[in-house]
Parts: C-alpha cells; structure tokens; sequence
C-alpha cells in the first residue's frame, strides 16, 4: 500500500503540554547535578529519549521526574509530602482493594493478569472486591428488570451518534440511582450489591447503542456480563471472543485510587448514595486522560495504513517533545503488565485484520527501539481491532469495568467513616 503523508495538521492536535523535558528543565525540576540526573536514567528512575543529530541533546520524561520529585519530597517532612502525594506521588488512602506490584494490579491478593490468564469470570472478580469472598464455582448473575421508563428513555435517544457512550453511562446511572433511592438510603451492603449488579448489567444494555441494532438490550436469563457484551456489540457467540472480553473486564476492574476512584471514595466520604458516587466517579472518568484515553488512541493509529508510517510519525513528534498518547504509565517501570496480557491475547487471534497486523509491528519497534511502553489503553485498541469492535467500545468496557472497583471503594469507604477534605496551601499572587 503507499505510504500516506503526514497532514500537516496533525501535529497541532496532540497535546500542547510537552510530555519530555530538557536537560536543564529536568535539572531544575529535581534539583540534582547532571551526574544525579544520568544515575536515575541508567537505574530505570527516568526514561530518556536521544535527539537526531548526535550530541549529548537528550529529552527526559515528565511524569518520571515528577513521580521521582515526590518520592524524594516525601522524605523531607509531612507538608512537602502531603502536596506531592496528589500528583502520582507516595500514597495517602489505606485500602484493602488493590496493590500495584511489578506484575500489575493485585485484587486483595490476586494478580489481575493471572485471574484474566485462568479464565476467571468478571462476576467472580466483581463479588470477590466488593466482599472479600472468593467463590471457585461459576458466577451468573440473575437478569434483574430495568424500569420501563428507562428502556423507553433510551429507546429515544438510540441512533444520536454525538452521544458519547460515558454520556449515556451517566445519565442511567443518575435514572436508576432515583428509582433505588428508599432502597439504599440506609446504605446497607445487601441492597447496595444489588444495585450494582443491576447498573452493570444495564451499562452492558446501553453498549448495544454503539452495537448493530442501534438500541438499548437486556440481559438474558442464565448470560455472563461478557456473553451479553459479545451479543450486544454484534460479535459472534464463542469462547474466544467472551474470554476477550473477560480479559478486558477483568484486568481494568480498579486500579488503586485513579482520578475517578478518588473522585467515588471523596462522596461516599460525604455520605452520598451509591449511584451518586458513581456518577460522580463517571464525570473524572469522562475526560480525554482517562475514560477517552482509548478514543484518542483509535483516532491516533487510524489514518495510518501502514506501521512504519506510524512510527515515523512518532519520531517526529519525539523530536518536540511529544508523546504518543498511550505509552509509559508512570506507575510501571516498563511495560503495565494490563497492556502486555491484551496486546498478547490480540496476536494470538488466527485472523487478524491489516490495521492490527500493522498496529502490532508499529508496537514492537516502538518498544525496542524508542523504549515506548504500551498502557492497557493500547491493550484495549488492539485487541478490540482483533474482534471487530465498533469505534468507542473500548471507552465503554473500560467504564463498565472500573464500575465494580468504584463499587468496591465506596464500600470501602464507607465503612472507614471519615470525611475525605484535603487541606489548600495558599499561594498569594505576586
């Protein structure tokens, strides 16, 4: 196929913030000597990237410097230590949910990765969060009914394209957090499981908006959440494409106190019902940095027919400093393990479509040769090219999954009893 240019606009739509620094920047930010600076990078503390043109002209990644910056201020007194911990920094909420190891999220002790490798179902995962009770048999949920007036709500917002999927998560939250009101207003753990299975399962109904009926579904008697999905996104019914699926909800169901999980946990704090907290969690989740993260990277990877091309373009946007979005989580040295185990599951479909062949070798020099690290937003991309999703389909697993971590964390914290109010340092204007 030829190769396609570079319009000369899309520079401009990635990110205005560099995510790579200079060597004086990165100096200034941690306050070290150009000796300290090129330790950490040769420990694996800070990721560097070579400029064109030889030299010592090097770049240095932001979010690594910031992350190093805090673990370095945490030693240094509670207030310093205090500002730091909000910016990817040391941690300051106890959970007994989720540790972040080398090897990726740890569901109360439970690798993540190894329950998506054994074939664990997602409604087993969900229950063992949110009660700490592991059961070895299959886990089904029993359909439970959705109001009329919802189903008829969005039978009449079915086919409005402009509607993000996140939207429409957010607004059946917020309907059937009205209709289970009397029910949970006593926050008890019974009715609040209830209600969270009943939100999935109806979060899973509105996938079929982005599907090929272009309407609202509903769960059918003795279906997992992943054969709903598969259903419902038009996929064919087989044991493949529902381990897929399980994968995805299985390896993002929480990870620690991202963004949208602090957001949860900071109105159950408050004493605000289930659904409330979830919307509340949806909102931080709808932003380009995490919930859209995967619609950024579709539309990043999609005008480009050939890997090569691609990459080409990422040297370029390395040459300014720019990341391509969806590389290096600041909280895995390498590769995030979530990312690895879904690209993995993609190259192992015996039928794959060019843009993913193509997507593939693109991620593989990316790696070796500018130390490009894929996040499981990437994993998510992939392996949805691998089943024939529709655009946007990653955004929406992703929120269906992380809903039974919300779920997990604001039961967490309401057991805690304590009002979550960070405190400001004022900073007076010169």
């Amino acid at each position: 196929m030829p190769r396609r240019k570079r319009p000369s606009t899309e520079l401009k739509s990635a990110s205005d913030e560099d995510e790579y620094v200079s060597r004086e920047s990165a100096l200034k930010m941690l306050r070290v000597k150009p000796q300290t600076l090129y330790a950490y990078v040769s420990r694996g503390h800070v990721r560097s990237v070579q400029q064109p043109g030889g030299g010592r002209r090097s770049l240095y990644a932001r979010a690594d410097i910031e992350a190093l910056k805090a673990r370095i201020n945490a030693r240094h007194g509670h207030r310093v230590a205090a500002a730091a911990a909000m910016r990817w920094g040391e941690p300051i909420i106890p959970t007994a949910i989720t540790e972040i190891t080398e090897d990726g999220p740890s569901y109360r002790g439970k690798s993540a990765v190894a329950l998506a490798r054994a074939g664990t179902s997602f409604e087993a995962v969900a229950e063992w969060l949110w009660t700490g009770l592991w059961l070895d048999e299959k886990v089904t949920w029993p359909a439970i009914e959705i109001p009329a007036y919802i189903l008829e709500l969005f039978e009449r917002r079915a086919g409005r394209s402009s509607e993000h999927l996140l939207w429409h998560f957010a607004l059946l939250t917020h309907h059937l957090g009205a209709t289970r009101q009397e029910r949970i207003e006593n926050g008890s753990i019974p009715d609040a499981l209830v209600a969270a299975r009943q939100l999935i399962q109806a979060m899973v109904g509105c996938m079929g908006l982005i599907g090929p009926k272009r309407k609202f579904g509903v769960m059918h008697h003795g279906e997992s959440v992943s054969q709903a999905l598969a259903r419902e996104l038009g996929l064919p019914a087989n044991e493949s494409n529902s381990r897929a699926i399980e994968a995805i909800l299985i390896l993002l169901a929480d990870h620690e106190l991202t963004g949208s999980t602090f957001a949860a946990r900071v109105a159950a704090s408050s004493g605000a019902l289930l659904h409330a907290c979830i919307t509340a969690a949806l909102a931080t989740h709808s932003g380009t940095e995490i919930g859209k993260l995967c619609d950024r990277i579709e539309d990043f990877i999609k005008p480009f027919e050939r890997g090569e091309s691609l990459l080409e373009h990422v040297r370029f946007l390395q040459t300014k400093g720019i990341t391509p979005p969806g590389f290096n989580h600041p909280l895995y040295r390498r590769s995030d393990p979530r990312g690895s185990y879904l690209i993995a599951v993609a190259a192992d479909f015996p039928r794959k479509p060019i843009q993913l062949k193509e997507t593939l070798k693109f991620l593989e020099k990316a790696q070796s040769t500018m130390r490009l690290y894929p996040r499981f937003e990437i994993g998510i991309v992939a392996l949805g090219l691998a089943l024939g999703l529709p655009p946007r389909a990653g955004a929406g697993l992703f929120a269906i999954a992380r809903t039974s971590g919300w779920v997990a964390h604001i039961l967490e914290q309401r057991t805690a009893g304590y009002l979550i109010r960070p405190r400001a340092r004022f900073a007076s204007h010169p």
